[in-house]
């Protein structure tokens, strides 16, 4: 018996029955009952740095995602429609220049949410023609983040973040950090975590363009070198984004 594979995430009963006649020629009926569940698919694009990738995969996969992970170079071969998620990773550039804009542009094809980190993240948005690319942005220091509304879900959902004097340290120490420059947001905008050091730029944000939500995870250093807090809020930003 085969049951049609099915692409939408959730969980799922299967009630069977079979009729029939046993050794002594009586006819019977079973029935039987099964479950399973379809999780939701998340593809984590890299380039250059594979370490980062499986970082991000294995904290995604403890949280409820199932992860592939493949090469710019293979996604011209790669089923995309199966996706619930892209996440495009930092080394996916370098200053504001996507690697391979081709294959940005059929990424592009399909109505998939975005989660950005880093470089990466920053020259495929601007790739998209987002107000949150990297011709919006400058590169700072900040390893921590002031919340903008400690009342969003990105900060309790599924984990509850609790900010201290509205500041939540995302990792141990100082990296290379992208901010948007958001003087004043527009209705498709939506701030989450802003610079400690300045009022206008934001490394941490989503954007709606058409049917689609991007976010901006502004660092190009993988799980293994963010606190507790920082994993959390990345993986609140891949829930939001299902």
């Amino acid at each position: 018996m085969r049951f049609d594979q099915t692409a939408a995430p959730g969980g799922y009963a299967v009630k069977l029955f079979a009729t029939g006649t046993n050794n002594a020629g009586d006819p019977f009926t079973r029935y039987a009952q099964a479950a399973f569940e379809v999780g939701y698919r998340a593809l984590y694009v890299w380039d250059t740095d594979p370490e980062i990738a499986y970082q991000v995969e294995g904290l995604l996969e403890a949280n409820g995602w199932r992860v592939d992970r493949w090469r710019l170079r293979e996604i011209p071969s790669t089923d995309l429609s199966v996706y619930h998620l892209l996440v495009v990773g930092p080394d996916t550039s370098a200053y504001g220049v996507f690697s391979a804009s081709d294959i940005a542009g059929l990424l592009l094809q399909y109505p998939l949410s975005v989660l950005g980190l880093g470089q990466g993240g920053s020259a495929f948005f601007e790739q998209a023609g987002l107000a949150t690319g990297w011709s919006q942005s400058w590169l700072s220091s900040d390893p921590a983040v002031d919340v903008v509304d400690p009342a969003a879900r990105y900060w309790s959902e599924p984990y509850t973040i609790t900010p201290f004097e509205r500041r939540v340290q995302l990792y141990a120490e100082r990296l290379e950090e992208i901010g948007v420059y958001v003087p004043k947001p527009s209705s498709s905008l939506t701030l989450i975590g802003r610079e400690t050091g300045d009022q206008a730029h934001y490394p941490v944000l989503r954007e709606v363009h058409g049917e689609r939500s991007f976010i901006l995870w502004g660092y190009s250093r993988g799980p293994n070198t963010m606190t507790d807090d920082g994993r959390a809020l990345l993986v609140n930003l891949s829930h939001s984004l299902r």
